[in-house]
């Protein structure tokens, strides 16, 4: 199976967002589970380190860590949720870690 860390859980408790590596896979890739389906899911894809991934509080978003664009670095970035298929980069100089603000409006970096 490879090793997953946890780093966010929906509201309802039927989905965990989580990071890591299954096995044959490189690591740092975001994986979600859906408990109601019994399945796992990979976001991400590709030779980079993406990890600490948090839902929004809608559950529509998910704000996660990538060295996209970064050279070694890390960078917040922005996407849909489940789809993957609007991101955006929320940090122009860097940064680890996101967090939701509580009223959803906004990503702590």
């Amino acid at each position: 199976m490879g090793r997953l860390h946890v780093s966010s859980v929906s509201m309802d408790g039927n989905m965990i967002l989580c990071f890591g590596e299954r096995k044959g896979t490189r690591p740092g890739e975001v994986y979600y589970v859906d408990f109601s389906q019994r399945k796992q899911y990979q976001l991400t894809e590709n030779r980079l380190q993406e990890w600490g991934g948090v839902f929004s509080p809608d559950e529509k978003w998910l704000a996660y860590t990538s060295e996209k664009d970064m050279e070694g670095s890390f960078a917040i970035y922005l996407n849909r949720f489940p789809g993957m298929n609007q991101e955006s980069r929320l940090s122009p100089g860097g940064g680890e870690e996101p967090k939701w603000l509580p009223d959803g409006s906004g990503v702590l970096s």
